[in-house]
């Protein structure tokens, strides 16, 4: 776990030679079985870079989060309770691009240890403006912006794709917000997906965000509040909670679980 872990300052360091010298075996990349950490963090990393140009804004994050009470009855949940989660995020903005194309696209890996195993996921949302592809202003009360949106879901036995459209919205009190709408598929069924994501400065140094997903057969959300440490000459060291909830209403199967949180965000 620790070399894992040790291996996202290599990655950092040595992007731009990376770029230059990576020749990706994009047959074996694709299954996470068969392929190391360090190859999906080559993705992550390198694909914003390689694939935008030109940006109006991009945020990375490492997130690091533990807690020993995932002792209930979902697959979330260890023999033991306990669970160790390594992420990198990476959000990117983008105004126009080849073909007049604008939008964002947000992408995260996640490592997580436990008494078990150790598992790998991963999630890729670019999303299509259409406001800033056609040149429109779209704003109308509370819709900022209308988008086309696309994510895949991929983990070490798992895989999802999800095709739809969403509401980039203007909500009082909140900083940012949109909703989107989803047709979800899987190797085990079909379904549909709502999704709310929110976030608000509460402070100068206080931060609040999250998200809510619902389908016929579950309630998903995670949230988080952070506080950003005053070190002097440092500003990207965060500490907080980070709240875990997954409701199986199919099965009435219930996990929610605090985590202590370590954010290391840099631009």
């Amino acid at each position: 776990m620790v070399k894992s872990l040790s291996f996202l300052k290599e990655v950092r360091d040595t992007d731009l030679k990376l770029r230059i010298k990576l020749n990706y075996d994009f047959e074996s990349i694709w299954s996470i079985k068969g392929c190391s950490m360090k190859k999906f963090l080559f993705i992550l990393l390198l694909f914003p870079k390689v694939a935008f140009a030109d940006v109006d804004y991009i945020a990375n994050n490492f997130v690091f989060l533990y807690s020993n009470q995932f002792n209930n009855n979902t697959f979330f949940d260890t023999s033991d309770g306990k669970k160790f989660t390594g992420t990198y995020e990476n959000y990117t903005s983008f105004s126009k691009l080849p073909l007049n194309i604008g939008g964002d696209i947000f992408s995260f890996f996640d490592y997580v240890d436990t008494t078990e195993n150790e598992e790998y996921y991963f999630e890729i949302q670019p999303r299509l403006s259409i406001s800033k592809t056609f040149d429109k202003d779209l704003e109308f009360g509370i819709i900022k912006d209308v988008t086309l949106n696309y994510q895949i879901n991929k983990g070490n036995d798992y895989e999802a794709h999800l095709y739809g459209m969403g509401l980039d919205l203007n909500i009082p009190f909140l900083d940012f917000s949109s909703i989107g709408y989803y047709y979800k598929t899987t190797e085990y069924d079909d379904t549909t997906q709502s999704s709310l994501v929110y976030g608000k400065k509460l402070t100068s140094n206080i931060q609040f965000l999250g998200f809510i997903e619902y389908t016929p057969n579950s309630i998903f959300s995670q949230n988080q509040i952070y506080y950003q440490l005053p070190f002097k000459d440092i500003d990207y060291v965060n500490v907080g909670l980070f709240w875990n909830y997954y409701n199986d209403t199919k099965n009435n199967e219930v996990s929610s679980v605090p985590q202590l949180m370590l954010k290391l965000t840099y631009d």
